[in-house]
């Protein structure tokens, strides 16, 4: 009787030690799992991160070229066909040249600023 009692509980352990072995398994699985939805999830970051950055400066450059060239129509006084003139050849010369369009736009507030002042030196002169 003792003997069958051993038996039991050998069989009751092997049972028991494969179980174990078997949920080993099936949790190493799934801390491959979550290993890779871990290294997944900082990819898309990364990716988010590389994907944004680049839109993020370009809607920047946008933004500040846009200001430059409202500056410029202020200073200029410029009627809505001047101001579209002006922000083509702003945009023709960003193209063409070493400067961007944003440069040339800022070019072009300093050119009627200075001809603004020596307007208006003219006629306090010639007073």
């Amino acid at each position: 009787m003792a003997s069958a009692v051993l038996e039991i509980v050998i069989r009751a352990t092997n049972q028991a030690t494969r179980a174990i072995e078997e949920t080993k398994k099936q949790m190493q699985g799934l801390r491959t799992v979550g290993d890779t939805l871990l290294k997944t999830g900082a990819m898309m970051t990364g990716l988010g991160v590389a994907i944004a950055t680049p839109i993020g400066k370009a809607v920047k450059t946008f933004m500040s070229f846009e200001q430059a060239m409202k500056n410029v129509a202020v200073v200029a006084g410029a009627t809505k066909e001047e101001f579209e003139k002006l922000e083509k050849a702003a945009r023709e010369m960003g193209k063409k040249s070493v400067f961007s369009a944003k440069e040339a736009a800022d070019a072009m507030y300093y050119l009627a600023s200075a001809f603004q002042s020596f307007i208006s030196n003219l006629k306090t002169s010639n007073s």
